[in-house]
Order: C-alpha cells, then sequence, then structure tokens
C-alpha cells in the first residue's frame, strides 16, 4: 500500500469549495458554496430550484470587480488575516 495523505479544503491556491445537502424526504438539494478559497468560511445557500444570483454568475478572477461574489470573499478574507 503506497502512502495516502490528505488534503485540506483550506488550501491559499482553493479557487472555490461547496458542500452538498440533499434530503429525500423533502426531494431537494441545497449547494453550499464559497465562491473563493475556503479560509473565508462564507459559503451561501443556494437552493437547486432558484435562479443563480448574478454576483455568482458573473465576473473573471483575473479581473477585479466590485459586482463579483469572488472578490467580495477575497476582500473579507483579507481583513480577517489582517
Amino acid at each position: 500500500m503506497g502512502e495516502h495523505w490528505e488534503r485540506s479544503i483550506g488550501l491559499h491556491r482553493t479557487s472555490d469549495s461547496y458542500v452538498v445537502q440533499s434530503s429525500a424526504a423533502r426531494q431537494d438539494a441545497v449547494l453550499w458554496f464559497e465562491p473563493a478559497s475556503a479560509l473565508s468560511i462564507i459559503y451561501v445557500p443556494l437552493v437547486v430550484h432558484i435562479e443563480i444570483p448574478p454576483s455568482y454568475r458573473l465576473g473573471i478572477q483575473k479581473v477585479f470587480g466590485r459586482s463579483s461574489a469572488f472578490w467580495a470573499s477575497c476582500a473579507i478574507q483579507n481583513i480577517g488575516n489582517g
């Protein structure tokens, strides 16, 4: 058997992370989404049957934009690490 290494979701190079919570009884699912590194821990619940808000659909990581959830999450992470 080879060696196995744990992989943290909180790496600085993580582009996003998510957790899916499903319920057979309610027949729906919630996607808890973090648009940047998991270090900032700002998971937003997105119900599968709704339209994704524009701040989570628009934006480019290479170009700063105030309307992007990615950049808002990065700013909060920077303040928290300050």
